[in-house]
């Protein structure tokens, strides 16, 4: 004996389609919200800060118009997977800590990948904008700590220009 189909439960579907298409049908404001990237390919469009459970990426537009707009005062790392910084005007600097790399200036139109891992933070050379895509997971921060140093027999703390 075949089974009967069920009947459609046109309320799921309702849903469903009015979740999949709300994004993709009105422009937002890139600076306003986040995109989340989630693992089964579907992305959630969330206003800042988020609201909702970040995804396993984050897709983000920074306008950046001093150091303070980018939290250059902190360390951030992200062990499970590289994070693509890309300046879209202005210019940046990406410093990374414990490699021995020497820090990277980003102008209008350049990209670069900060390996999984590495603790990096980045400061504004020139007022702009600024396109992230990072993986959220295991996200980790720490503060920068200022140069302490001995000069002429006395302790001197500079913080740099963070």
């Amino acid at each position: 004996m075949r089974a009967r189909p069920q009947p459609l439960d046109t309320r799921m579907l309702r849903c469903y389609f009015r979740n999949m298409f709300q994004n993709l049908i009105r422009p937002l404001d890139a600076f306003e919200t986040l995109v989340q990237l989630r693992v089964n390919g579907s992305a959630t469009v969330s206003a800042r800060p988020a609201t909702v459970e970040v995804g396993l990426w984050t897709v983000a537009m920074h306008r950046a118009d001093s150091d303070a707009a980018l939290h250059s005062d902190v360390w951030e790392r992200h062990p499970t997977g590289d994070e693509v910084l890309c300046a879209l005007s202005g210019a940046f600097t990406v410093h990374l800590r414990d490699h021995g790399a020497p820090p990277v200036t980003l102008t209008a139109g350049r990209t670069c990948v900060v390996p999984a891992g590495h603790w990096h933070r980045l400061a504004v050379v020139e007022p702009g904008d600024l396109l992230s895509i990072t993986p959220r997971t295991g996200t980790r921060h720490e503060r920068v700590a200022p140069d302490v140093h001995t000069v002429e027999g006395r302790t001197v703390v500079e913080t740099g220009q963070w």
